[in-house]
C-alpha cells in the first residue's frame, strides 16, 4: 500500500474517531497504553493485581532502570529536578519532537498540504542525522483541542450560556500505528513517512477556541508522562516543540470559566507556559518552532496573527517561525535549522 492510499484510508477514520468526547478517546488510548504495557508480557513489572496508573508507573519506572533496547525512556522525578537546576544533560544524540496540529474546522487545506508533503518534512529530520547534528529522533503528535466548560454572556440580566468544547488533551495520537503500537514516529521506522502523512491528517472536528500551549502542558504533564504517553519524552533528550495552527493561542489551564466571547478568550500569560518548559527541560534543553499567521497581511485571510504564540517563542532561548502558508519545503527547512540552531551549543 503507498503512502497516498494509507493517509486517503485512514483519513475518514480519523475524523469519526477525534469526533468523540475527549474523555472516552483518552481513556481508550490510556487503556491501551495500559495493556501493551501489562497484559500478557511476562517481563512485565506489573506484577499480579496490579493494574491502573500504579501499572502505568511501575512500567515507566522499570523501563527507566533497566533501560529498554530500543532505547526507550522515561521523564521522572528525578529528570524534573535535574532539569529545573539545568542539569538535565539534554543533548541531541537523542531528539523527541512533539507537534501540535491545529484541528479546527478551518484546517483541512493546511493538514491536506502538510500531509501530502510528509516525505520533505521527514527528509529534513533525516538528513539531520546523516548530517551528525542529531543522533536520532522521534516525532509525537497531538492536536490543540483541549476540554474545557465555559459561559458566554448573551442575553442581558440572565445567566451566561453554556458552552462546551472536547479535545485530544495532549494525548498522543496512535490512529494510524500499527496494531495499536506506540504512540510516537521513530526516525528508524521504515513507515515513517506514510506514518506521518496519516498522522497530520487530524480532522477538523476540534475545538475552535485553540490551545496549543496548553496541549504540550498537558502532553508533557507528569500524569500523561506516566500514563498515555508514557515513554515518549527522554531524560537526556532534546526536545522540540513544533506548533501548527491558522489561530492564535487562547491556552488557559482552569475550567468552568465565563468570557465574554469566543473571540475574546481570556488566555493565560504566555511566560508561565515558557516558565513550565524551562522547569522541565533547561532554557538550552528545548526549541520552539511555530508555524502559523505571521501577521502584516501575510497568509491573510487564511491565517490570523499569532500575536501570542510569536511572544512565545521569543521569550525563550531556541525558537524559529514559518508562516503556514509558505511551500513545506520552506517550512521543512526552517524547521530543521530550529533544530540545528538548538543543537550547536550540545550537539554530538
Amino acid at each position: 500500500m503507498g503512502p497516498g492510499s494509507l493517509a486517503q484510508d485512514m483519513r475518514c477514520d480519523n475524523a469519526m474517531k477525534r469526533s468523540a468526547p475527549a474523555p472516552l478517546a483518552a481513556l481508550t488510548v490510556t487503556l491501551a497504553a495500559l495493556t501493551f504495557a501489562c497484559d500478557g508480557d511476562l517481563d512485565s513489572p506489573c506484577e499480579e493485581g496490579l493494574d491502573g496508573p500504579d501499572c502505568a508507573a511501575r512500567f515507566v519506572e522499570q523501563d527507566c532502570a533497566d533501560s529498554r533496547e530500543d532505547g526507550t525512556q522515561c521523564e521522572s522525578e528525578a529528570a524534573r529536578s535535574e532539569c529545573a537546576n539545568g542539569d538535565c544533560g539534554a543533548t541531541c544524540d537523542a531528539v523527541d519532537i512533539l507537534v501540535v496540529v491545529d484541528n479546527s474546522d478551518s484546517m483541512a487545506d493546511e493538514q491536506f498540504r502538510l500531509a501530502t508533503n510528509a516525505n520533505l518534512l521527514v527528509g529534513a529530520f533525516d538528513e539531520l542525522v546523516v548530517d551528525g547534528i542529531v543522533g536520532n529522533y522521534r516525532m509525537g503528535l497531538t492536536t490543540t483541542g483541549v476540554s474545557k466548560s465555559y459561559g458566554i454572556p448573551v442575553f442581558p440580566g440572565l445567566p451566561p450560556l453554556p458552552f462546551s468544547q472536547y479535545g485530544d488533551n495532549g494525548v498522543l495520537l496512535r490512529e494510524c500505528a500499527p496494531d495499536d503500537y506506540r504512540p510516537w514516529i521513530d526516525g528508524a521506522d521504515g513507515d515513517r513517512e506514510q506514518r506521518l502523512q496519516c498522522e497530520l491528517q487530524v480532522g477538523t472536528y476540534g475545538p475552535n477556541i485553540e490551545m496549543p500551549l496548553e496541549a504540550v502542558r498537558l502532553a508533557l504533564s507528569e500524569e500523561l508522562s506516566y500514563g498515555a504517553n508514557a515513554g515518549f519524552l527522554r531524560n537526556d533528550s532534546m526536545l522540540i516543540v513544533v506548533l501548527v495552527t491558522d489561530e492564535d493561542d487562547c491556552s488557559r489551564s482552569d475550567d468552568d470559566y465565563t468570557l465574554r466571547s469566543e473571540q475574546d478568550c481570556d488566555p493565560e500569560p504566555v511566560a508561565a507556559y515558557a516558565r513550565l518548559l524551562e522547569e522541565l527541560r533547561g532554557p538550552d534543553g528545548f526549541a520552539i518552532h511555530t508555524i502559523a499567521g505571521p501577521g502584516a497581511g501575510v497568509c491573510a485571510p487564511e491565517a490570523s496573527e499569532a500575536t501570542r504564540l510569536r511572544d512565545f517563542g521569543d521569550s525563550v532561548v531556541h525558537q524559529g517561525f514559518s508562516p503556514i502558508c509558505w511551500s513545506v519545503e520552506s517550512i521543512a527547512d526552517q524547521v530543521a535549522t530550529t533544530v540545528q540552531n538548538a543543537c550547536a551549543p550540545t550537539g554530538l
